[in-house]
């Protein structure tokens, strides 16, 4: 049997919209999980010439990557930092993630545009143009330059 229409019963309900994958001190383990697994997991570069060595670069952290990590949708974790209880640590979280790209651009291991790009930071240009509109006067004049009535 279906409800009413015109029913008020979405009122009675405690909370709206799904459960969240994590509360916030899950969240905030889940953090340090992240970092320590950037830390202990470089990026390996091969040679390309087919040679035996390969050099070792530090991994950037990303939220985009954290979230790959945990599971969650890129979108979900965005839309979780308008929730007070998890403002703080998703705060947090991004500010580590910040740091690190930070302090490793500035000492060149990251590419210092892309890390910039990345937090907002590339500068921008203001494009002015002058539009400057034409009139035909050839038709306002006679032969001779005196005006036409």
């Amino acid at each position: 049997m279906a409800a009413p229409k015109g029913n008020s019963y979405w009122q009675l309900r405690f909370k709206h919209g799904r459960e969240k994958t994590y509360t916030p001190d899950e969240l905030h383990d889940k953090a340090i999980e992240y970092f320590g697994w950037v830390i202990k997991n470089p990026i390996q570069i091969i040679d390309p010439t087919g040679g035996e060595s390969h050099t070792y670069k530090i991994r950037p952290m990303s939220k985009k990557g954290f979230c790959v990590f945990i599971g969650l949708a890129s979108k979900n974790y965005f839309e979780w930092h308008k929730d007070q209880d998890y403002r703080n640590i998703i705060h947090a979280i991004n500010d580590v993630i910040a740091i690190q790209q930070t302090e490793m651009a500035t000492i060149g291991e990251f590419k210092e545009n892309i890390i910039a790009r990345m937090q907002g930071l590339a500068e921008k240009q203001e494009i002015q143009q002058k539009v400057i509109k034409y009139m035909n006067v050839s038709k306002q004049f006679d032969d001779e330059g005196k005006p036409r009535e």
